[in-house]
């Protein structure tokens, strides 16, 4: 069993701040589809950083995908 300081709960706006940056949108590339601020979505990656313990985006998408608190993107065609 998983240890609770091992846990990591990401809420749904950084989920989906996670998602649009490990698909390459830029900070306000991703403010502007999630109707935030730049500065906020800035605040929201640190907070997603600070909870995976990673010093980037693809590493802390990474870890996120390793726990499944994500799925990886469909194969579908």
């Amino acid at each position: 069993m998983e240890q609770a300081s091992n846990l990591i709960s990401l809420s749904p706006v950084e989920l989906a701040v996670l998602e649009y940056l490990s698909e390459d949108f830029s900070i306000d590339q991703t403010a502007d589809m999630l109707g935030i601020s730049p500065n906020t979505c800035k605040r929201h990656r640190e907070s997603i950083l600070k909870k995976t313990g990673k010093h980037s985006t693809v590493s802390a998408y990474k870890e996120c995908l390793r726990r499944g608190i994500i799925l990886p993107p469909s194969t579908a065609i």
